[in-house]
């Protein structure tokens, strides 16, 4: 259940689309928009994974891959390259594909991420993610002050 006392916990119940897409989509729409946010995203997955990533430019969402996958969020390079690969489960399962299929994604060359956007309640419950590394394990807090 989402929280009604922030703006997209009273909206996103009454739209057409799914929690996790409005998420992802505002989420997107705030990197694009924002030069101190996409600084602010950058910064950890360098930080996490503990070694240099291409800076993300740019992000796109639901762009569909050769491959029939669809990941929820992608961070492009300057060059255009695949440097970060999000997907966000905030209820359905992650499928036994999604993280082959994205890993498969990421360019050879360079360094690049696969980040899961969980809930704390969703980790335990998400299969297999101990086989995927780096994987970096965002949380945030269910209501902000």
């Amino acid at each position: 259940m989402l929280d009604e006392s922030t703006l997209l916990g009273h909206l996103i119940p009454n739209l057409p689309v799914s929690n996790e897409n409005a998420a992802v989509e505002s989420l997107a729409y705030i990197l694009n928009k924002s030069s101190a946010s996409m600084t602010a995203f950058n910064a950890p997955v360098v930080e996490t994974v503990g070694h240099p990533v291409a800076e993300v430019l740019k992000v796109e969402t639901q762009a569909s891959a050769a491959d029939g996958s669809r990941p929820d969020l992608v961070g492009l390079d300057g060059a255009g390259d695949k440097r970060v690969i999000a997907e966000a489960k905030f209820w359905a399962a992650l499928t036994d594909s999604q993280p082959n299929k994205y890993l498969s994604q990421l360019p050879d060359r360079g360094r690049a991420v696969l980040l899961l956007i969980l809930p704390d309640v969703r980790i335990p419950a998400s299969r297999g993610l101990s086989e995927f590394n780096p994987l970096i394990d965002c949380r945030w807090p269910r209501s902000v002050s």
